[in-house]
Order: C-alpha cells, then sequence, then structure tokens
C-alpha cells in the first residue's frame, strides 16, 4: 500500500480509466452532499483560490489489463467524490466555448480510444448508461436519476449568482478544479484484499446487509476480470442479479436457508461468514462458477417455496402451500437439499412427491398431537447432514419413522385419540385439515377456499335452546367444555359464518344446506346436535386425517424391508 497527497484531477488526467467495482452500490450523493461541495468551491472561489483544499483519500487498485487499451484501476473507496466532479465538469461545459468544451471532455474521455475503454471514470452497471449520456452530452431517458439530478443542481448553482450579481467567472472555477482540490492517493498493491478495506472503510456509511456481504465478497473472487462485459460483470449480471432481482428482500432469507444446507446450524449474523468460509475452500474460478450456478438454481426453487402459485406441478405446489401456510421455514434447507437432488435427476418426480409428502404428514401430525416444535430445526439440520446419494425417499421415510420420542412421528392411534378428545379449534392447523378433508372428496370443480370460513356446529356462546338440545348433563353447566366446543367433530367450512352466528341447529341446517360442501353433507342429516353426534363425526374425520396424512412404517417393517 502507497500513499501520497496528489491533485483530484489527476484521476481525469492521461489515458486511463477509473473503474467502479461491481460490489459497490449505486450513486447515491444528494443535495446536502452537493451543497458540501458547492460550498467548498466557493469558499476557494471568493477567500483564497491560491490554497488548496483537502477532499479525503482515494482508494484504488491496479487492475491487471491487456497490453493494448489504458491503464485501469479499481476505485475502493472515493467514488462518490470522483463522479460527482465529473458532473461539475459536464455542468460548466454547458457555460463554455468549443475550445474549452474540448478540453473539458479531455478530462471526461479518453478520446483515442472508443466503447469500454473510452470514459476515464466507468460507473456500476445501474449508473453507467445515464453517466454515458451525460459523459456524451445526449438526453437523459431517467430524469430521476441522481446523476442527472447532481447534473441540473450544479448548472443551476453556475448559471445563477446568488451571492452576487455579476455572473460567476468559469475560467476561475475551472482552474479552482484543476489545481485547489486535493486527495491523498492510496494505491493499494496485489498482496492486499481490496475487498477487507472496502469492509473496513464502510463502517461509516449505511451499514451492509448479509446479503451485500456475500454479495461482494463473491464478486471480489473474480477481482482478476473487472473490466466491463468482463467475467465479473458476467456473473453479476447472469446469476447473482437476477437472484436479486427475483428475490428482492427475501434473498438474505434464502441465502440464510441456502447455508444450513448441508446441515450447518448458522446464525442469521454469520450468514456472510458462513459463506466466505465456502468460498476460500473454492481455489478455481470454474469452481465458484459452478457453486453459483447451483445456487441460481436453488434460488428459483425457493421462489417456488415462498410462492407455491409459481410451481407448475399440482401436487408439488400442494404441499409446498401447506409449509408456507404452517410457516415451518426450518424445513427449507432440507427442501432444497429435495429439489438440488431432483434438479440433478437423482430423484424422480414421483419419489420427490413422496418425499414431500412424509414431511407434511411428519408436521401435520405432529402438530394435531401438540409435540413441541422445538425440535425441528435441528431434526431438518440432521437429515440435511445425512443426506444419502440414493433410495432418498425410502432414507427419509425410515429415517423420520425411527424417532421417538419429542422427535416422534405420531402413530395412527394417537393421531386419532387427540382429535377425539382435544381442542382442535386454535391449533393453527384447523383450516389446513378441514380443507384437506374436504378435497379428499374429489370435487368435480375446484373449491374456492379463500371465500370460506371455520364455522362451529355448536356455537361458542349457547342460547338456552341450544342448551336444551344438549340435555340435562350440560342444563347447570356455565361453560360447555372446550373439548367439545372446538372439537374436530364440531366445525366445518362455509361461506356463512357472520351469517349464522348463534343461529339455532335447525336454521343452521338451512344455511349450510345451500352451499357444496361436502363436509356438511352429514350435519344437515342429522336431526339433532349434541355430544354424541360431534364424538361420532370426530371419529369419521380423524379415519379420513390418518388416511390422508400417511402414518410412519413401523422398525420391524423397516428391518425386514429388502
Amino acid at each position: 500500500m502507497h500513499a501520497s497527497p496528489v491533485r483530484l484531477i489527476q484521476y481525469f488526467d492521461g489515458m486511463k480509466q477509473n473503474m467502479i467495482p461491481l460490489f459497490q452500490r449505486s450513486y447515491c450523493w444528494d443535495k446536502e452532499k452537493w451543497d458540501n461541495f458547492w460550498d467548498d468551491i466557493l469558499e476557494l472561489y471568493y477567500f483564497d483560490n491560491e490554497k488548496s483544499h483537502f477532499m479525503g483519500a482515494i482508494v484504488t487498485i491496479p487492475v491487471q489489463t491487456v497490453p493494448v487499451g489504458v491503464i485501469k484501476f479499481l476505485i475502493i473507496d472515493g467514488q462518490q467524490r470522483l463522479i460527482t466532479t465529473s458532473i461539475f465538469l459536464c455542468a460548466i461545459r454547458e457555460f463554455v466555448s468549443d475550445k474549452k468544451k474540448a478540453l473539458i471532455n479531455e478530462y471526461l474521455e479518453n478520446r483515442h480510444y472508443e466503447d469500454q475503454d473510452n470514459l476515464k471514470i466507468m460507473p456500476t452497471n445501474a449508473d453507467r448508461e445515464t453517466y454515458l449520456s451525460l459523459i456524451r452530452g445526449e438526453d437523459i431517458i431517467d430524469t430521476n436519476h441522481y446523476i442527472n439530478q447532481c447534473f441540473n443542481y450544479f448548472k443551476g448553482k453556475l448559471a445563477s449568482n446568488s451571492e452576487n450579481e455579476e455572473p460567476f467567472d468559469l475560467e476561475k472555477i475551472f482552474q479552482i478544479l484543476i489545481n485547489s482540490l486535493e486527495v491523498v492517493m492510496i494505491n493499494l498493491v496485489d498482496t492486499d484484499d481490496p475487498y477487507l478495506i472496502y469492509e473496513s472503510l464502510n463502517h461509516k456509511g449505511k451499514p451492509l446487509t448479509q446479503g451485500d456481504l456475500v454479495r461482494n465478497y463473491i464478486l471480489m473472487r473474480y477481482k482478476h476480470s473487472v473490466e466491463p462485459n468482463g467475467e465479473q460483470e458476467k456473473i453479476y449480471k447472469n446469476t447473482w442479479l437476477p437472484m436479486e432481482t427475483s428475490l428482492g428482500d427475501s434473498i438474505e432469507d434464502f441465502l440464510y436457508h441456502y447455508s444450513r444446507r448441508t446441515g450447518n446450524n448458522i446464525g442469521k449474523k454469520s450468514i456472510y461468514n458462513a459463506y466466505r468460509r465456502e468460498y476460500q475452500g473454492l481455489e478455481s474460478i470454474s469452481e465458484i462458477s459452478r457453486s453459483l450456478e447451483k445456487m441460481k438454481v436453488l434460488s428459483n426453487f425457493y421462489q417456488k417455496f415462498i410462492n407455491p402459485d409459481l410451481e407448475s406441478n399440482i401436487e408439488i405446489r400442494k404441499y409446498l402451500s401447506t409449509h408456507l401456510k404452517l410457516n415451518r421455514t426450518v424445513v427449507y434447507p432440507f427442501l432444497m437439499r429435495l429439489f438440488d437432488s431432483y434438479n440433478e435427476n437423482i430423484l424422480n418426480e414421483k419419489d420427490l412427491i413422496d418425499c414431500l409428502q412424509y414431511l407434511e404428514s411428519y408436521v401435520i401430525r405432529r402438530q394435531i398431537c401438540h409435540a413441541s416444535t422445538n425440535y425441528l430445526r435441528n431434526t431438518f439440520l440432521d437429515l440435511c447432514k445425512k443426506y444419502p446419494h440414493d433410495n432418498i425417499a425410502y432414507w427419509l421415510q425410515y429415517s423420520l419413522s425411527s424417532y421417538s420420542g419429542n422427535l416422534r412421528w405420531p402413530k395412527d392411534d394417537e393421531v386419532r385419540k387427540w382429535l377425539i378428545t382435544q381442542e382442535f379449534y386454535g391449533s393453527k392447523i384447523e383450516r389446513i385439515v378441514l380443507e384437506a378433508i374436504e378435497r379428499s372428496y374429489n370435487h368435480k370443480e375446484p373449491i374456492d377456499f379463500a371465500n370460506l370460513s371455520v364455522e362451529h356446529v355448536l356455537p361458542q356462546s349457547i342460547t338456552k335452546e341450544w342448551r336444551t338440545m344438549l340435555g340435562t348433563k350440560y342444563e347447570n353447566v356455565e361453560e360447555i367444555p372446550p373439548s367439545l366446543v372446538h372439537n374436530i367433530g364440531n366445525l366445518t367450512l362455509t361461506g356463512y359464518n357472520s351469517e349464522m352466528s348463534n343461529f339455532s341447529f335447525g336454521k343452521k341446517k338451512e344455511i349450510l344446506s345451500n352451499s357444496h360442501i361436502e363436509l356438511n353433507k352429514w350435519i344437515i342429516q342429522q336431526e339433532k346436535w349434541t355430544e354424541t353426534e360431534i364424538n361420532t363425526r370426530a371419529d369419521h374425520l380423524s379415519s379420513i386425517v390418518i388416511n390422508i396424512w400417511k402414518k410412519p412404517i413401523s422398525i420391524e417393517e423397516t428391518i425386514n424391508s429388502p
């Protein structure tokens, strides 16, 4: 690392190009920063244009280039000042003679070079089109871009001297820009890590997210090829940018789950460190590129995890929707392993669907039986760690079936007992279960479940008429037991929830008879609605539930399997 004081204009002098790395943010200086820049110019203009004004440090590193073309440097810190200075030069250019315009253009462009070597400052991809239009004096399409706003700000200042009625001496201002603005030039050498230096310099700015840190570190592995349309930019445009665009704010969550797919218990604040360790272990650029391509593929699957409507296969979509409704994101790292195998043709579609069915049954049955969810995170990480190379569907079914105690996959008798004897309403899965039961009747036309809600047949607040129907057992009881009112046998789906309220059973049957919901058919056939009917229906529905969500296989069965 070498440091020395230089004039700011030196970065615009000679045949060179200063490139802004992709990992840096776009140009973002606003009026407050432009005011400060302008005030520095005015101070020198009115008081002492002979002295120098210090503008901070600019950190660069040489870029490996081919023998032909301009010398190139990567700007690690200082892009906002350099771009603002070039915009200010463009603003001055608006008011001067053609001869002076040509001189200013010498500071903005490498006039003997075309295409990518032409610009003295090469901004990030996001800024490039607007910046290029400005430098070449063309119409700017994105008029709201900060670069265009900055240009108009300085044009306005130069056109109107609010301090004095006399117009500004533009030659004097130009000479201030050329001779009086100084910076400390810090040139890094090949052994310096530009990204680490950028990280340390960034602590004063807007904090980088874990996603920013991961992206920046990966891109800096391509620092040998940072020129426009080089390998770094291609990786960014073809791999990283599509992920950022499609996932938006969800990219950090994706990176979190992706980092855990091998079974490592990575915390959300340690995402960057995890990726850094992973990519430090990859020696060649081709290995990194292959790894990024896999990440991109799995990001496309992750989009379907968080938006199942994107999945074309109806069965797969159904299972992904259930996990989304359950908010069981702890399963996502393992889902990535499954979909990775599916993408690599290690797992066929049928086996993938079987695996999704086992996972859903495992989670739903545990939820019905009030099994603790605290163990699921480590359970799925353990499955990720032990993930096999083949026979994946059988292995998963065996693994889940072999769990016991707090990790158990509840068997039929346990599920039935909980459904018949315990409260089901308020379990967070009552809607999922009731909708699944309704689907099991195989309607010819799809049901619009969005317009249906869960309804208690025996109301939560009962009237005298209801109490009489329930019989002498409940005549003098202030409150009906929640295990009866909230039992699955007392719940149904209807589009008339607000209308039914505390209606009598006869009135409710009349309303339910107008629906096409199969869940209501048996209810409207009953003459009364008491504990007996509720328990009978609960037993019937529990049989459907244990048929929808398959039971674990017995260990004896797995041991005797070929």
